[in-house]
């Protein structure tokens, strides 16, 4: 005849009471995921090309290349460096940014001046506020606008006379300072400025070649569609950053 085991009732109980006890614990702290914060901005740069040099008389209105040069009544500014600089602030960047400074620089020309910090604000999307973001803007100092995430600002860069002596390519570079505010994500992140850059190429126009003018404002809408789609397609935006 087989025996029965005796249960300790008082151990048994005591066994149950720390169960009960170590699950109350794991749920009243659970485990933290800890989410990956990505910051950064995307930086474009539009610009007309080709773009006359006034090299030789042909380039010229009158056939002849003198005081005048390209910019004449019929095509004025044909020879003037015209580029459009975008700044996004991604709307998967939880921070708002702050963009304190827009300068733009050709590194090969012979002309003058070669840079210019005076690139003036032409628009903003999204919500924006500051001094700096109103249209005819030149950013510095106290002059700063701040991008919440979706937002964008854009910029115009035509302060640049071909010489004829230029060579072709004529790179062009853009640079813009933006501090990450680390307005919802204090954790890792830096306040320290941060400088992007986009470097373009400009070429002197083949014979019997169009030169087009530049649409910004299209440009500017279909660059804000691709930058709402970053989530969806984020190979389209070029996206930089912040250290």
């Amino acid at each position: 005849m087989k025996s029965c085991k005796r249960v300790n009732l008082p151990v048994l109980l005591r066994s149950l009471m720390l169960a009960g006890l170590v699950l109350a614990i794991s749920a009243a702290f659970p485990a933290r995921a800890s989410a990956v914060v990505i910051h950064g901005v995307s930086i474009f740069k539009q610009c007309v090309s080709p773009k006359n040099s006034c090299a030789t008389n042909a380039d010229c209105d009158d056939n002849i290349c003198g005081a005048d040069t390209c910019a004449t009544e019929s095509n004025p500014g044909s020879n003037v460096v015209d580029c459009t600089i975008f700044l996004f602030n991604p709307a998967n960047h939880p921070d708002n940014i702050t963009v304190a400074e827009a300068a733009d620089q050709v590194l090969n020309g012979n002309g003058s001046p070669s840079s210019s910090s005076n690139i003036l604000v032409i628009g903003t999307s999204g919500t924006v506020s500051g001094p700096g973001c109103d249209a005819g803007s030149d950013l510095g100092g106290a002059e700063t606008c701040t991008l919440t995430p979706g937002a964008s600002i854009s910029f115009r860069a035509n302060y640049y006379t071909i010489a004829p002596t230029d060579p072709t390519p004529l790179n062009d570079r853009a640079s813009i300072t933006v501090i990450d505010t680390c307005s919802a994500s204090p954790s890792g992140c830096s306040t320290t400025p941060n400088i992007f850059v986009f470097q373009l190429a400009h070429h002197a126009p083949p014979v019997n070649s169009l030169l087009l003018p530049v649409d910004a404002a299209r440009l500017f809408a279909l660059l804000s569609g691709l930058s709402k789609a970053r989530s969806s397609a984020p190979g389209l935006i070029r996206s930089e950053p912040l250290s």
